[in-house]
This record gives C-alpha cells, structure tokens and sequence, in this order.
C-alpha cells in the first residue's frame, strides 16, 4: 500500500504578538500572497499555530468578495484552532486527508480580498505566536 503525500506550493511563516482580547493580523506581512491575486483561489492544506505566552484561539479568515479590511462583518471564517504554552502548538488540517474542499476566498479574489489571522484571547497581556500555512494558489 502506498501512502499518498500532498504537496503544497507554497507556505506562509511568521510570528506576531497581540496585546489585546481581539486582533486582526494580515498574513501579507509574512509574504507576498496578500492580497490574494484577482482571479484566483487558495486549496488550503494545513495551518500550525503556536502560541508562547498565554492561551490563545485563532482564526483563518478571508475577506468576502470585494473586500479588504480585517473585521468580522468583512471576512468569512474557514477554520479555527485553540492552544496553550503548555501545549505548544494545534494544527488544523483543511486538506481533511485527501479532499480538497476548503478555498480562500469562497469565490475567485477580484485582487483585493487577504487572509487574515485573527487572535482571541481573555487577557489584554502580551502574547507572541507563530503561524504556518501550507497552500496552492489556483
């Protein structure tokens, strides 16, 4: 039996901190696929996250059609994990073992749509996190 690997074009990997209970990052800082080309979609693979300093929720979010501002009412959620320093790190597999079925943005980017991470937390104390994103662009 043969084991089937998927293979990821490319990968975001940086590090932010967030000093308060609710933040929006852009994950254009850490290359250069923000924001997403017109026309194109994101498969989306897996997501590792990893929080140092206090417990921490993320999100993946994309910004809805024709949009670009990280907010809640301007994004659409496709994924979320939970960790702790204790814990290390969370993955979040969006490949779901062989089925594609995740895209960002949910509809072909008209060129100004991003991803975004945004950080909830119950403390307004400094936190440093690392995040990386394995994808194809389509």
């Amino acid at each position: 039996m043969s084991l089937l690997i998927p293979i990821f074009e490319g990968k975001i990997s940086g590090n932010g901190t967030t000093s308060s209970k609710d933040d929006y990052f852009d994950l254009g800082a850490f290359g250069s696929l923000s924001p997403i080309t017109s026309g194109k979609q994101l498969y989306l693979g897996y997501l590792i996250l990893i929080s140092q300093d206090k417990n921490l929720t993320f999100e993946l979010r994309s910004n809805i059609s024709g949009q670009s501002t990280g907010t809640t009412a301007n994004t659409d959620l496709i994924g979320e994990g939970a960790c702790d320093p204790t814990s290390g790190s969370v993955v979040v597999d969006f490949y779901f073992n062989g089925s594609i079925v995740n895209l960002a943005p949910l509809v072909a980017s008209t060129g100004v749509e991003k991803l975004w991470i945004r950080t909830k937390s119950g403390t307004n104390t400094a936190a440093t996190w690392q995040v990386f994103l394995y994808y194809t662009l389509i």
